[in-house]
């Protein structure tokens, strides 16, 4: 029953309120509208500041469910998936992340730091960066559909370049370099000296809506590694789902 939950709150719970959202104040403009028209000049003052009153009113409710829907949605995918990041940060030694998409920004919803000495603080929890900076980012932009990934890299080109100077051009040719290996291998593309590694996760509907990403120093991620790292991710994945 709670893996029904934890799946129902990935997507149809959040789709529902913001249906719900939308529907709420597309009748309430419509209703104002319809007022105006139908009321003499001086009732129409009157439904006028009644009416913007209420649209105001339920326009903030709406925003606040719809926030709570995300919320809900984080905490869900965080929680799924607590005890995988535990057994892949003590497999490799290395700091481990989850990562959701929220608009055009990645953000990191858990993270566990590793035990060695030479930590890597590649995010923070709640922290933000524009997708396709850092390795979990850059799997959520590369396993998007091409006409999302094209929006999202016309509206970051002017964000990611104040990254390491990472241009269009660039992320493509990350993008290109991910979906074929089937995962991310950052090689200091964010930072000098620290390499990641980044896979994405999927809904039920195929969409990614999550990635789960490594890092560390070079020397402790190289090519090689970064394969078995990019394996033991994707076996964790498939076991929660």
């Amino acid at each position: 029953m709670i893996g029904d939950f934890l799946n129902f709150a990935e997507g149809p719970l959040l789709w529902i309120i913001f249906i719900i959202f939308c529907m709420g104040i597309l009748l309430r403009v419509v209703f104002f509208i319809f007022n105006i028209f139908t009321s003499n000049q001086t009732t129409n003052s009157h439904f006028s500041i009644k009416y913007i009153f209420i649209i105001t009113i339920r326009a903030h409710l709406g925003i606040e469910l719809y926030t709570l829907g995300i919320k809900a949605q984080q905490f869900a995918i965080r929680d799924k998936y607590r005890m995988s990041l535990e057994c892949i940060a003590q497999e490799t030694e290395n700091s481990v992340y989850l990562v959701m998409r929220s608009g055009f920004d990645a953000l990191c919803v858990e993270h566990i730091d590793t035990k060695l000495p030479i930590r890597i603080m590649a995010y923070n929890i709640g922290s933000r960066r524009p997708l396709g900076i850092g390795s979990a980012s850059l799997a959520l932009l590369s396993f998007s559909r091409d006409d999302e990934i094209e929006t999202i890299l016309e509206a970051n080109k002017l964000r990611c370049k104040k990254h390491n100077n990472m241009t269009v051009q660039k992320l493509r040719s990350l993008i290109n370099l991910a979906r074929k290996f089937g995962y991310v291998f950052n090689e200091g593309n964010y930072m000098k000296g620290v390499n990641g590694v980044g896979v994405p996760i999927y809904n039920h509907q195929g969409n990614v809506v999550a990635a789960i990403s490594v890092a560390a120093i070079s020397e402790r991620i190289d090519q090689a590694r970064s394969k078995k790292i990019a394996r033991l991710i994707k076996s964790e994945i498939v076991l929660v789902r």
